[in-house]
């Protein structure tokens, strides 16, 4: 529906309804801001509205994976704070798959800090990102089951 719009396109596109999406209730204990950075991305997405969604949704991961590892490795959080994502998730998660999946997307200059202001966001960019989130809230409610 969106994704065949031109940016020429002045009339107004046919809205996909916006759906809200359940969170594991750690993930609104860890990281709120991810989930009010998500919603926010979801409404954008579902107006056609790809370059904003794209920048919510990498910046919702951000928060997210930021977040988790400061819950889970306090006294590592400045550093975690002060080095790109891409670094934080090689230091830091120890899941190999999660690892692959975040150098592809570093690879594509998804999720690196330098590039975000030149990265222009389309359909493509948003889907891996949602399915990059996906994966990265997988393993941490994996992680925050076996915590408790």
């Amino acid at each position: 529906m969106c994704e065949n719009l031109k940016s020429e396109t002045i009339a107004r596109p046919e809205y996909a309804k916006f759906i809200s999406r359940d969170f594991f209730e750690k993930i609104y204990a860890i990281s709120p801001i991810f989930i009010e950075l998500y919603e926010q991305a979801s409404i954008a997405e579902s107006t056609c509205l790809y370059r904003v969604a794209g920048v919510e949704y990498r910046c919702s991961l951000e928060y997210l994976v930021r977040d988790f590892l400061r819950f889970v490795k306090h006294e590592n959080a400045e550093a975690i704070e002060n080095i790109s994502l891409c670094q934080c998730i090689n230091k830091y998660i120890d899941n190999s798959r999660i690892k692959k999946i975040a150098t592809n997307l570093c690879g594509l200059d998804l999720v690196n800090n330098k590039e975000n202001y030149l990265k222009i966001y389309n359909y493509e960019n948003v889907n891996s990102l949602k399915l990059f989130i996906t994966a990265i809230l997988c393993y941490i409610y994996i992680e925050a089951i076996t915590m408790d």
